[in-house]
């Protein structure tokens, strides 16, 4: 006869204490662990980030353009050529210089890209604002360099609390070799090398006949010599013959 708790009686009771358990559990956890407020947002009375209005566009007069291509060839002859670089000093911004003193730029460890430049090709206003004025310049190499006409950008700005509005070199940056100006230089090389053997178009008589000279020479020659002798050696035979047979009749 089964006993007061029977096995099915067992198994409720184990599964109703795991879920007993369980709840327990669930309200202790939300019971113990702080709950996680929303912090309250905040405002502060701050303006809102307004971009810079762009610069206003102007035109170069030709006067302008004519004193910023004269402040350009000066610039390069100067310090980008690494010649006469207190003459350069003048020339340039203060923030391009950056900081540093006359004695220092003197040296030569200026932040000017340098190139070995034999003058200027092209000068072309590239933009024009108020106070703010960059132009391309297109160098052209010393023969001897190896290198290709360069561009580079040049960027004029009025010096700062001067009271003359004096234009002065606020950047130089490299623009790099344009595929049209190597094949220029490229082109200019060939009709220099071509120019060199103008009117050698084909080779003359001459040059044809001295090889064959040396062929008659080396080749020719001794055979012509060996036939000579070959023939007078057969004459000489045909005389000897000759002769023995008149003294072999003589003396029949």
């Amino acid at each position: 006869m089964p006993g007061p708790w029977s096995a099915r009686a067992k198994r409720r009771f184990l599964r109703l204490g795991i879920v007993l358990a369980v709840a327990l559990g669930v309200l202790a956890v939300a019971v113990l662990v702080p709950e996680h407020r929303r912090a309250a947002e905040t405002f502060h009375n701050v303006p809102p980030d307004i971009p810079a209005p762009q610069p206003r566009a102007v035109k170069t007069t030709p006067e302008l353009r004519k004193l910023l291509a004269a402040e350009t060839a000066a610039f390069v002859r100067t310090a980008v050529r690494r010649h006469n670089l207190d003459a350069s000093w003048p020339l340039v911004h203060p923030f391009l210089k950056q900081g540093i003193s006359r004695k220092q730029w003197l040296t030569g460890a200026i932040p000017v890209v340098p190139f070995p430049a034999r003058g200027i090709l092209d000068w072309e206003v590239d933009y024009s604002y108020d106070g703010d004025v960059a132009a391309d310049v297109v160098l052209e190499p010393e023969p001897k360099s190896g290198l290709y006409r360069k561009t580079f950008t040049i960027e004029f700005r009025q010096a700062p609390g001067a009271a003359d509005k004096r234009w002065l070199v606020y950047s130089w940056v490299p623009n790099g070799v344009s595929e049209a100006l190597v094949q220029d230089e490229h082109k200019a090389g060939v009709d220099k090398a071509l120019s060199k053997v103008r009117g050698h178009q084909g080779l003359s008589v001459d040059w044809v006949l001295i090889p064959l000279g040396c062929i008659f020479a080396v080749f020719l020659l001794p055979l012509g010599i060996f036939l000579v002798e070959r023939r007078r050696s057969r004459r000489a035979e045909a005389a000897h013959q000759a002769a023995l047979a008149a003294h072999h009749k003589s003396e029949a």
